[in-house]
């Protein structure tokens, strides 16, 4: 059977012998399998805040707002009290997803974006050893 080119997604940083890592099916079984190892974080964006980023306020000041979206995220991901505390000790990845999540919002609100803001975003922690990014 022959893959066919991945037109819902890319693979940054490859050669072009490796363009067959493109497929829609490799993607999907990354993403599934980040999923499955509790390195993909969903998210839906929270319009109040675009609105309140829209109207001046310094994203720095929703603070709270991004880390209850963050406990949010790492309450849907795990199944159990031990898997969530064991993110809940992971200080880096808590600032790096806050990070992220403020510099979305922060992105669709000075880009005037409607329709993306219903879309739910997933962050994925990368593999050790494995820096590859698919978007």
């Amino acid at each position: 059977m022959a893959s066919q080119i991945s037109t819902q997604s890319s693979l940054c940083r490859f050669a072009l012998q490796d363009e067959e890592k493109l497929s829609d099916e490799y993607v999907k079984q990354e993403i599934q399998k980040a999923f499955d190892e509790h390195r993909a974080f969903p998210f839906v964006i929270d319009s109040s805040i675009i609105d309140a980023i829209k109207k001046g306020v310094d994203p720095a000041t929703l603070r709270d707002s991004f880390v209850a979206i963050r406990d949010a995220i790492f309450s849907s991901v795990t199944d159990s009290p031990q898997s969530r505390e064991k993110l809940l000790a992971d200080i880096q990845l808590q600032n790096r997803i806050v990070n992220a999540i403020t510099k979305i919002h922060v992105f669709i609100a000075q880009g005037n974006f409607t329709s993306i803001v219903s879309r739910r975003f997933v962050l994925i922690k990368e593999r050790p050893n494995w820096p590859t990014l698919y978007y």
